[in-house]
């Protein structure tokens, strides 16, 4: 096989992969309200954010952090989120 067709072969793999990531996220919604996540790392808070504004659409979220009771870890729980206009 030529290095050109290889290399369409690998790009149309990591596409697919990307749309099946994509697709699980979108049916699979872990942000729903009232769900705590326990023990996670501040910088996860960006994570849940940019899941719950941009691939799911919504416009706003409210959350609710605290402390782990492991230390140096935060609890999160998804309060409210409000569906963008269409």
């Amino acid at each position: 096989m030529k290095g050109s067709e290889l290399n369409k072969l690998e790009k149309n793999a990591e596409m697919k992969r990307l749309l099946l990531e994509f697709t699980e996220k979108l049916q699979d919604d872990p942000y729903q309200p009232g769900i705590v996540h326990p023990e996670l790392c501040s910088d996860e808070v960006q994570e849940i954010i940019e899941d719950v504004i941009f691939v799911r659409g919504h416009k706003s979220v409210l959350i609710k952090v605290t402390p782990s009771k492991q230390e140096g870890y935060i609890d999160v729980e998804v309060i409210e989120r409000s569906q963008a206009d269409k």
